[in-house]
């Protein structure tokens, strides 16, 4: 039996993470309730992504950052349920 992951959405809007067979990551995107989040220096917000996932223990999930944001000082933190 092959390992997999699964994916559920939790919100009507959220988006399935996909990746191509050669990409070794899935893509995540944020699933917003509005159409824009204010952060304010040196704030942490929360952003959703409406899904919840499953797989074995012997994974681990790791979230980075992608594209620019890094240079403006946005860094994940991570919280799993």
């Amino acid at each position: 039996m092959l390992d997999k992951i699964l994916f559920a959405k939790v919100h009507q809007d959220a988006i399935i993470p996909t990746k191509r067979d050669e990409d070794g990551c899935y893509d995540l995107r944020a699933c917003f309730e509005a159409y824009e989040m204010e952060i304010k220096p040196d704030e942490i917000k929360l952003i959703p992504t409406g899904i919840c996932s499953s797989f074995d223990s012997k994974y681990r999930i790791s979230l980075r950052e992608r594209g620019t944001n890094t240079r403006h000082g946005l860094a994940v933190r991570a919280l799993l349920h």
